[in-house]
């Protein structure tokens, strides 16, 4: 009775998936795009740049332990692992305008995308921690005391205007809240020099260190939003301007403006942070997002050079079920029954080591 469950809730997750993934159909290219690509009218460079996403977050995360400079920044700064999220929401954006366009009925198509972003936050919140198996041990589930909602020691913080990890304001409202059981229990700020003396506060350690943060909470929502919003733009462009000069026009401008004034803020004293998604920050990734997706529209729509990318493609069209594998630790698994002379040998041990 239990095989037969959970073969169950596998096949009903696999069905969610599959009409989840059904809103990518309708990412198709605008009519001079799609003269250009005969043979399929899908927009391959946002196809590309989501793959290439996907890649990125599979390489910053896998290979972060072992190249540090790539992870996400333990606070202020930029890391390659911390655009990774940036891309992903104006690809959402930009998704969004081409799925409007190519739909008749408005309400219809808002209220599908309510109820997939519902089915997205829940298969978030089974997939979290390794739902299916731990790489260390054979448990599985979700503790319902301690579910990340999106995405503590009590800090008493009596200074305003803080942009530390300690007496933020993100910080405080996610710990109001959300409540301090429901945040992120290992924030990237623990590889500061200030935490990596010791993991014990009796030792001398600020008792923030050791504190949960979630940097997808609440206040860091409302400007990752805004990455959204702005791929939003990027699409509403492609759709309504015709010739392939005037669109990137358009792109580029915005993408150098935003990435000046991200620059300026980040000078004037808003520091470039992920975790507290500030304002420079959200620009500066935004304009990168831009200007990246405005190369792999000249490399694979305009020029066509396909076959450079047809890797990245392929993630980008599967990147929905690549991230249920990779997050549910099943490909990690797979990966785990190669070993030699021993189970313990294997890649993830040794990458691990």
């Amino acid at each position: 009775m239990e095989s037969f469950s959970t073969t169950s809730s596998l096949v009903r997750t696999t069905s969610c998936l599959s009409e989840i993934l059904e809103m990518s159909d309708y990412e198709q290219l605008p009519s001079e795009a799609a003269n250009n690509n005969k043979n399929n009218n899908r927009l391959a460079s946002l196809d590309v740049f989501r793959g290439l996403s996907v890649f990125l977050m599979i390489f910053v995360d896998y290979g972060g332990s072992l190249i540090p400079f790539i992870a996400h920044s333990p606070w202020n700064g930029l890391h390659l692992a911390d655009f990774v999220m940036p891309f992903f929401l104006f690809i959402v954006g930009l998704s969004l305008a081409l799925v409007y366009k190519n739909v008749e009925n408005k309400v219809e198509a808002t209220r599908k995308a309510v109820v997939r972003a519902i089915q997205l936050f829940v298969l978030g919140i089974v997939l979290q921690g390794g739902y299916f198996h731990g790489l260390n041990s054979l448990t599985f589930g979700v503790d319902i005391e301690r579910i990340r909602w999106l995405g503590i020691l009590q800090v008493n913080c009596e200074v305003r205007g803080d942009l530390g990890p300690a007496c933020n304001a993100a910080g405080l409202i996610d710990r109001h809240v959300l409540g301090v059981k429901h945040l992120y229990r290992k924030p990237g700020y623990r590889n500061l020099k200030e935490c990596s003396n010791s993991e014990n506060v009796s030792e001398g350690l600020p008792p923030w260190c050791l504190a949960p943060f979630d940097p997808e909470g609440i206040l860091s929502t409302l400007t990752a939003a805004v990455t959204c919003i702005i791929g939003l733009h990027y699409g509403h462009v492609l759709v309504q301007l015709e010739g392939h000069k005037r669109r990137l026009f358009h792109w580029l401008l915005i993408s150098f403006t935003l990435f000046g004034l991200g620059l300026i803020l980040s000078c004037a004293g808003i520091p470039l942070n992920k975790s507290l998604y500030t304002t420079s920050y959200m620009l500066l990734t935004s304009a990168s997002a831009g200007i990246t997706f405005s190369a792999l529209y000249v490399l694979v729509d305009i020029y066509g050079y396909k076959r450079l990318t047809f890797v990245l493609e392929w993630m980008g069209i599967h990147s929905l079920g690549i991230f249920v594998l990779v997050t549910s630790n099943l490909a990690v698994i797979a990966i785990q029954g190669f070993y030699w002379s021993s189970p313990k040998n294997n890649i993830v041990s040794l990458q691990s080591v």
